[in-house]
This record gives structure tokens, sequence and C-alpha cells, in this order.
């Protein structure tokens, strides 16, 4: 497809799409708060005000930041916007994780859950939810429970207004223009997704009225979130109804949500579990180019990029490499004797497309004769082999995060060019070598 601008009726918002298959570049102006977001790109997830800093120091010294065009915070930890300079909310996609998972799995550090309840208008039974969380180790009393909890608690006809209402003024006061609605974690449970539909439909009556013109709102728009946990894959009946629920409806943008969260990764999925996420993603993805919606994923792993190539906008990358922020772990000491620096934690590789520990890192550099094996060049340049195995733990972590910012800016670089040059399946055939050879299939 050619370079194109297709205009909407008497519209003041404009969209500029250049696509190859799936896979597309555009732009979205808002001409009403004169903001502009380019797509595709990646989004910080922000978890704390030191993140942040990282962020803005990295733009100020080196520059590296171009197609990061988004940030994510959790819904308890919404001051971190306020860190951003107004000059950059003209060209940012401002989002707000509603961190329905924390109703769901009772791991989590203790501190959210405190947050959680301080957020303003919260209902007071959501409040008692949050003072005993759900720590079930048996699973399948783990879904009765919270099958339960669904339909006494999110249901409840005098607590589900007000609900939706905290969540969506939480977006309202930080000016968000993608807004994701309070939607349960989609697990196996039955209540789970009808829980779901019914929450996303109050939200859209309550502050769209039925419309799904942008003009009428501003500009705002009410997203269908689905928070899907990894169980959910192997179930091809619930994803087929994911799927037909995506598809008979009318959405304004679309924000889906991989949690894996048991120690694995993407490529421990088996054939139905990656046909099913692959399958759910090209869904969304195809819904975007035909119905011209934003689409975002909200994933700690490279299945970003992939969403890209299948016809996603945007993917959001925590700077700490965690779907969530749980307390405890292992016994730090007993793990150290094994690899004595195992709390320096990971750095992304870029020729595997995955992080790996500190010490194989170090290793590889070693072995590479000091040299660094990285394309992105901006930060990474300032360093040779020695610098990065004499830094300390705190400093490995910050560079860990900085690298990881240009290299995903990077990647958006090598997906645009594909795109340009009408390259995306020949981009994509490259990923097989580094996924399960079911993540992508023909």
């Amino acid at each position: 497809m050619n370079n194109k601008e297709i205009e909407l009726k008497n519209s003041k918002y404009k969209l500029l799409m250049e696509s190859d298959t799936y896979a597309k570049r555009s732009v979205n102006e808002n001409l009403v708060s004169n903001k502009s977001i380019s797509y595709p790109h990646v989004s910080l997830y922000l978890r704390s005000k030191s993140q942040a800093n990282i962020f803005l120091d990295v733009a100020k010294k080196y520059g590296c930041v171009h197609n990061v065009r988004g940030l994510v915070v959790p819904i308890d930890r919404t001051e971190i916007l306020g860190l951003i300079p107004e000059e950059s909310k003209n060209y940012m996609q401002f989002m707000i994780d509603p961190l329905t998972e924390i109703f769901y799995y009772g791991s989590l550090k203790k501190d959210i859950y405190s947050r959680y309840t301080r957020i303003k208008d919260i209902p007071q039974e959501v409040i008692k939810l949050l003072n005993f969380p759900n720590k079930e180790s048996n699973w399948i009393k783990k879904e009765e429970e919270y099958s339960n909890q669904i339909d006494s608690v999110f249901l409840d006809d005098n607590i589900k207004i007000k609900l939706v209402s905290a969540v969506v003024n939480q977006n309202l006061l930080n000016d968000t223009e993608i807004i994701i609605p309070f939607s349960p974690l989609i697990s196996n449970s039955e209540s789970s997704l009808f829980a779901v539909k019914k929450l996303y439909e109050l939200t859209k009556r309550i502050y769209l009225g039925g419309t799904t013109d942008v003009d009428e709102t501003q500009g705002k728009r009410i997203a269908l979130y689905l928070n899907v946990s990894k169980n959910v894959f192997g179930n091809d009946r619930r994803i087929n109804e994911i799927i037909d629920y995506i598809n008979s409806g009318e959405h304004q943008a679309i924000v889906l949500k991989v949690l894996i969260t048991d120690n694995t990764s993407i490529k421990d999925f088996d054939y139905d579990e990656a046909f099913n996420l692959i399958k759910l993603i090209k869904t969304v993805g195809f819904y975007s180019k035909t119905k011209k919606i934003p689409t975002h994923l909200l994933c700690a792993n490279s299945l970003g990029i992939i969403s890209l190539i299948n016809g996603f906008d945007s993917f959001s990358q925590p700077l700490d490499n965690h779907e969530v922020e749980k307390d405890g772990g292992g016994d730090m000491n007993i793990m150290k004797l094994k690899n004595p620096t195992v709390d320096y934690g990971r750095i992304y590789n870029h020729s595997i497309r995955d992080f790996i520990q500190h010490k194989n890192h170090i290793s590889m550099i070693k072995r590479n004769n000091n040299i660094l094996d990285c394309p992105a060049e901006k930060y990474c340049n300032n360093f040779d082999g020695k610098d990065i195995s004499n830094m300390k733990r705190n400093e490995f972590w910050d560079h860990a995060k900085k690298h990881l910012i240009e290299i995903r800016n990077y990647e958006i670089d090598e997906v645009i060019q594909a795109i340009q040059n009408k390259e995306v399946r020949g981009f994509r055939s490259r990923f097989k070598y580094f996924f399960n050879q079911f993540i992508l299939p023909e």
C-alpha cells in the first residue's frame, strides 16, 4: 500500500498509514490537543521514579529514544507520569495499567496491595480483597475462589459502577487518551471472561454513551482490555470465545496483556499454547489494520516485536524485565554459592533476542576479546568489555536498563525498515531460530 492519508469525514483526528502484510506504520494525530503519536513504537513500563529518571537521562545524554513514544505505569504509581516534561507529552502515548491480576495472584509485593487500597474512590469491598490476597496454592481451589470473588464483588450491582468509575477517573485525572478499564484477569474460570464483557460494556455506557466516534469523545478511547493468563492459551474454546468477542464488536482500541508468571517464557509454550497465542495476536492485528484503531501489547519479553510484525501498533517493555513485582524469591546467599553474581540480574542480548544472566554476558564479552557485540551504538559505544566486567551490582543494573532502552529503540528501526522495504515476511522468518518452532506458524 502506498502512503495514504485516511481522513474521517470532518474529523479532527487523522491517520497516515503504510503497511506490509499485517505490519504497519501509522501516525494518529489529535488536532484538538495538538498531539501526534507515531507507530510502531515501544512504550516503557515504569514502576518507580528511579526508572523514569533513567529514561530521562538516556534521552538527554544519548538521544537514542526516537522510537520510545509511550509510557505505561501501574495504577498504583501514577505520580511517575508527573516527572515527564510537558514538551514530551505531545508525542507520547500514556497509559495506566489497572493491574487487575493483583486480585488473582497473592504473591505480589505487599506495598502494591497497600497502594492499591489508596486509589481514590476504590470501593470498600475491593479494599477488603486487597487486605487478604488470594494465596491459595491449589489451582483448582484458587479458580473457585476467584470465580466467587468475581460474582460476589466485581459483578455486584452496588460495587461494579464504583469500581469501574474509580479506574477510569484515574485515567481522566492523568489525561490518558487510551483508557484501560477495569477488566479481571481472564483465567479458565467461566466467570472471568463473562465479567470482562460485562464490565467493558458498562464502562462504555457510562463514559461514551454508546458512541465510538473519537470526535465526540475529544480523542479519548475506552480500550477492550484482555488480560490473559498463560493457562488459558491451552484452552481452544476459551481462545475462540475471546476471538469471537473481538470480531463481533466495535472497539476504539485494544490492549492485550499476556501473563506467564511461572518462571517460564514464551519459548516454553507447547504447540497448542503457541498456536492459540499467535492466533489471538493475529486476530487483534488484523482488526487493528482493518478498523484503523490503536492496539497495544503488555508483555515482558520479545513477544512485543512479534506482535508488531503481526499488526500491533505498540508494546510496553518493563525496565526490570518482570511481568509482575513479587516478594521473596530464593535464599540469595545459597544461590550465590553457585553463581556469585546472581543478584546482578539479567541483560538483553540482541543476537538471541532474549535476556541472559550477568555471568554469561561477561563470559561472552571476554571470549569476544572484550568487544561489545551490540548493534545499537549511541549509548553502548561508550563502553568496552572491561568497563562492563568491572561494574558493581547497582551500576550494572542501571547499565542493563539503559542498554535495553537503546536496543528496543533499535529493534523498532528494524521493523520500520522491513515495512518500508516490503520485507516483513523475511524479517519474521528470522525469528524462527530464536523462538519455539511453532511460535510463528505460516
